[in-house]
């Protein structure tokens, strides 16, 4: 049995410890995002503020204003003025007459300069906002009122405003994130290193002693579903230990069963080095064939057939090659071989040399000779004979013609075979003959499939392209 490994301990690398991380640093920055937002939210809503209420403090004074502007009393309009001061926001007020005389003017210290990130912030200057002054009669201007606003004190009230929100929303999502964290380490790791502890005492030699229980509380979400699939997989391991030797045994009936594959399929196996030396074969008689394309495939006098050279290349590059055919001459005649072989390679790469089979294919190279002098005898026959002789497909498309079909076409046997009548040009008929032609040669044929019956003795006439007529006996 395995020794048991280290029990589990929280440290900095636990799961516990750095969904803590992660849950912190997530927590923190969503709380600084949404604390700009709001932050950008209330100086929005600072400047809308401030407009209105000095736009509602000048339009209170605008009575004594124009009282004043109209009298050009300048004792009322310096109390104007001092009443316009009374409001924060606004520094300095002035008022002139409809001269453009100024008849009061008073302002008040002004606060430090805000940084330079609450200002980006903030319009650019101060803020001037000027109020007409029109007399009782018709509308009839008499002066205006004109006021400072302290862009400044604004951004005082804004950076006050900024620690209150960033603090609040830091400390309120640091401790969101501790609270998730306990709740993770609880809900999550801690269960799982109890599962952690159990599979580490586990006794891989024999599973069927070794049960996992489900931790407590988790029978039915993730954790009861992790315990039961892997007492499911020693119970599988446990059938595994117990099937081996029948596992066994029918491996070794598979590598029989190949060896017989492989002995009906081709006539010996082979064996070659690195250096393409013959080290195993399973030939049944000597000499082998593989002493001759030992020599040959040494010999320099191959390097004028294609075939070798191509052949020589692939085992230069390492790569399998099936079905070579090589010719042994002897006192008794040719004899014709294929072999077929896989590149070998050790454990680091290196490489071996090739294994394989042979198989002697002397008959069926035979057959295959006889088969190409019958089908030559075939063709001189049909060329002899002066009637057009086709043979065709079920489709229609022909497979063989003699000189009269290509005398009559005026084509090549490379132009009509493979093709249907249908898809010839038919140069050697007429044009006005050729629809007709196509229309009878498809209905005969038609006729004959449907029938099943031989077409014997059907006249036939057609117009050929020189405009002589000829007719033919199908």
């Amino acid at each position: 049995m395995n020794a048991p490994g280290p029990r589990p301990h929280f440290t900095l690398h636990r799961l516990s410890a750095r969904q803590v991380k992660v849950t912190l640093a997530a927590a923190l920055l969503v709380g600084l995002v949404s604390s700009g937002f709001q932050l950008l939210f209330d100086i929005r809503n600072e400047l809308s503020q401030r407009q209105t209420n000095v736009a509602q403090v000048m339009d209170m004074l605008n009575e004594p204003a124009t009282q004043a502007a109209y009298a050009l009393d300048e004792q009322l309009a310096a109390r104007v003025v001092s009443g316009l001061l009374l409001y924060q926001p606004i520094w300095r007020a002035e008022i002139y007459d409809n001269y453009g005389r100024r008849m009061a003017a008073q302002e008040r210290p002004r606060q430090g300069e805000p940084p330079g990130v609450i200002s980006a912030l903030l319009p650019d200057g101060d803020e001037v906002l000027v109020q007409p002054l029109f007399g009782p009669r018709e509308r009839e201007p008499v002066g205006e009122m004109r006021v400072m606003v302290d862009g400044t004190l604004l951004a005082h009230s804004i950076i006050n405003r900024a620690w209150v929100v960033f603090g609040t929303g830091l400390v309120r999502n640091f401790a969101l994130a501790l609270i998730l964290a306990v709740v993770f380490y609880y809900t999550l790791t801690r269960p799982l290193l109890a599962l952690i502890d159990q599979i580490g005492r586990m006794d891989p030699l024999r599973p069927e002693d070794t049960r996992i229980e489900i931790p407590r509380r988790h029978s039915r979400d993730e954790f009861g579903l992790l315990a039961r699939q892997i007492n499911a997989i020693l119970a599988a391991g446990a059938d595994h230990l117990a099937d081996r030797h029948h596992e066994m045994h029918q491996r070794e009936t598979s590598e029989a069963r190949f060896r017989d594959f492989a002995s009906a399929a081709s006539d010996w196996f082979w064996e070659r080095d690195a250096d393409h030396a013959l080290t195993y074969s399973s030939y049944p008689s000597q000499p082998s064939p593989e002493r001759e394309y030992e020599r040959l495939l040494a010999s320099e006098a191959v390097e004028r057939d294609p075939l070798w050279r191509a052949h020589r290349n692939i085992l230069t590059a390492r790569k399998p090659f099936r079905d070579f055919r090589f010719r042994v001459s002897s006192s008794a005649g040719d004899s014709h071989y294929s072999l077929s072989g896989v590149p070998v390679f050790d454990e680091t790469g290196g490489f071996r040399g090739y294994r394989g089979a042979g198989t002697d294919i002397s008959h069926r190279v035979a057959v295959a000779a006889e088969a190409e002098q019958g089908r030559k005898l075939l063709h001189s026959v049909l060329e002899s004979i002066p009637a057009p002789i086709s043979v065709k497909d079920v489709e229609g498309r022909y497979l063989l013609v003699n000189r009269g079909i290509r005398d009559a076409f005026e084509a090549e046997a490379a132009d009509i075979v493979g093709r249907h009548i249908s898809e010839l040009p038919l140069a050697g008929l007429a044009p006005d003959a050729r629809a007709a032609f196509v229309e009878f040669s498809n209905a005969q044929e038609a006729e004959m499939l449907r029938t099943g019956n031989a077409v014997l003795n059907r006249e036939r006439t057609y117009a050929r392209a020189d405009g002589t007529a000829r007719t033919t006996l199908e």
